[in-house]
């Protein structure tokens, strides 16, 4: 095989690999996808293939939801965009760390989350308060006693928390 005959293959499975592999267009995607997605039309072209397909990964779930699943998806998206950068980006930061962490260790926090969000409202909001009002140092205590205790001791400590809240 002579030296224009190799280019010529070697652009041909460039180019076809390109093809099978690159996110599409705008004006190749679906019109029912451009509509969706008719707030990235004037950036789309200019997104990386990575990110488009994402978006596109992205969407296809979010279509794939009940009615009340994207409901709920959409007001969450609508109280992210309304909180100030400063914020969303600390967030991000939050979870980008959360992403680094053991998987055990995301189960625990995910344990934790579940065991909050069973609690009353007024409850949360108590303990939300009674957290903001601590030192540092006293979080880290607080961290520190339940990171070494049983599971059986953590709900001792935490019903121990909460009646002290709501004697």
């Amino acid at each position: 095989m002579n030296a224009g005959t190799r280019i010529i293959l070697f652009l041909v499975v460039v180019f076809f690999f390109r093809s099978v592999s690159a996110a599409p267009l705008w004006n190749e995607l679906p019109t029912a996808t451009q509509h969706n997605l008719s707030s990235l039309a004037s950036q789309w072209d200019q997104l990386p293939d990575t990110e488009r397909a994402q978006i596109l990964q992205r969407l296809s779930v979010y279509q794939n939801l009940d009615p009340q699943q994207q409901a709920t998806l959409q007001q969450h998206f609508i109280e992210w965009q309304n909180l100030p950068a400063p914020q969303r980006a600390l967030l991000m930061q939050r979870y980008k760390k959360f992403l680094s962490l053991p998987p055990a260790a995301q189960e625990r926090i995910r344990a934790r989350y579940r065991w909050f969000k069973t609690l009353p409202p007024d409850q949360q909001s108590a303990l939300r308060q009674a957290w903001a009002q601590l030192t540092p140092q006293q979080k880290q205590a607080l961290h520190d006693q339940f990171k070494n205790a049983d599971p059986i001791e953590r709900q001792r400590l935490r019903r121990a928390m909460i009646e002290r809240l709501h004697p």
